[in-house]
This record gives C-alpha cells, structure tokens and sequence, in this order.
C-alpha cells in the first residue's frame, strides 16, 4: 500500500537524522489514508525530534484515537508532555500504557519488558518532577526490574535518593553507575557532581573533595566547574 512506501521512507530519513525529510515523507502516508495510525505516529516523531512537542502531541494523540490499545502512541503522548511540562497528564498517559503493556506481558511476557521499562522510567521522571520522590523510587525500581542495564532509571532512582535526603544510600548508586556504565565524560561528570554533594552531606569532606576533582578533570560545562569550585559551600 502506498502509505507504507510513505512510511519506509520516512523511517530511513529518520536512520540517517534527516527529521525535516521524515516529516514529509510521514505527512505523506497520512493524506494517502488518514486512518493510518502508524503515519501520524511516525508524523510525531518527527516532530518531537524538530523540537515541535505540541504539533508532536498532536500527531500522537491522533495515532492513539485511531488505535487507543497501542502502548507506544500512548508512551509518545506521555514524552510530549514531560517536555510540555504537563507533568500530571505525562504521569497518565505512561500509567495507561503500562496498564496496556501489562495485559500484553501475559501472552507475550518477553515482548513487552523493554517497553515497560520504558514506561516506568517516563513515570519516574514525572513523578520526580512533581515532588513525588518516594513514588519515583518505586517506578524506577520497576524500570531497573524490566531492564537492569537502563542507565535512565538508574540515575533517576539516585538522584531522588538524594532529593529524599539519603545520601548515603544515594552515593552508593551513583558510584555503581560509575563502575558499571560506559559514560561520555559529561555524563560522569555529573555523576561526579551528585557523589561529591552526597559525600559532603555525610561530611565525608575528603572524599567528596576526590569528587569534585574529578568533575573539574572530566567537564567542560562551566555550570559544572563553578559548582566543583564551591565544593562543599554548594550545600
């Protein structure tokens, strides 16, 4: 069908980041047949890569009422929304599609876990971003269950740790991410910065020191370095 042909071509424009040719090549399948979910699906993301996250909700939203059981169209509502900051509605869409990719897990238990990972971790973030620390602990736990390796979930369950005041509990995550994850030098850095914040809660000033070293070795952000600066005056 010619809304496929559409459809292939904007996910091989989307292999190569091409987002404005994906976009057409998207729209395209969809005036070929306005029903084809997977068009106005394919549509969104587009948009969502071009920083267009309201036309992008839109797309999805429209793919969802076409096939309201896909959890994906659901689990690309929910990304929209966190980055519309519409934290409450991004937390149940990612409820509705773990709802969806639950039912499925029974049939197909394998097929769905990389997915509900997915799902948990988008939960986690909206819950951290609402103040709900406690509760994103446990969705990102159920992220980490479905994909052990997800660094997202991972760094997520750390720093709420930290926001909860554990630091303890919290500098031992972040040095399990240091030991256990390949990291660009940004990303350690920050992983750096949270240790070292969390050593000196527990007036640990040695080691925290050791820490904020480290951020000014590995970062370029000069955010980061002003911060490693203060060491333990950033309390």
């Amino acid at each position: 069908q010619r809304e496929h042909l559409w459809l292939n071509r904007g996910y091989a424009w989307s292999k190569l980041q091409n987002y404005d040719e994906m976009l057409q090549s998207c729209s395209a399948a969809t005036i070929v047949d306005a029903q084809a979910d997977l068009g106005w699906n394919c549509q969104g993301e587009a948009l969502y890569h071009l920083g267009q996250y309201k036309a992008a909700l839109q797309a999805f939203e429209q793919a969802s009422s076409i096939n309201p059981r896909e959890p994906t169209y659901l689990l690309n509502e929910s990304r929209s929304l966190f980055k519309l900051q519409h934290y409450e509605q991004a937390l149940l869409a990612s409820d509705q599609a773990i709802k969806f990719l639950e039912q499925e897990s029974v049939d197909q238990p394998e097929k769905p876990r990389r997915y509900l990972a997915i799902a948990f971790n988008q939960k986690g973030q909206s819950l951290m971003r609402t103040g709900q620390f406690q509760q994103a602990i446990a969705a990102f736990d159920q992220a980490i269950k479905n994909s052990a390796t997800y660094l997202s979930a991972r760094q997520g369950k750390a720093i709420a740790l930290y926001k909860l005041g554990y630091h303890n509990q919290a500098a031992a995550a972040f040095d399990l991410i240091l030991q256990q994850y390949d990291l660009t030098n940004n990303q350690e850095a920050t992983i750096w910065l949270y240790k070292g914040i969390c050593l000196c809660n527990e007036e640990k000033l040695t080691e925290a020191d050791r820490a904020f070293k480290q951020v000014l070795q590995l970062s370029t952000d000069p955010q980061h370095h002003k911060l490693a600066q203060a060491r333990c005056g950033i309390r």
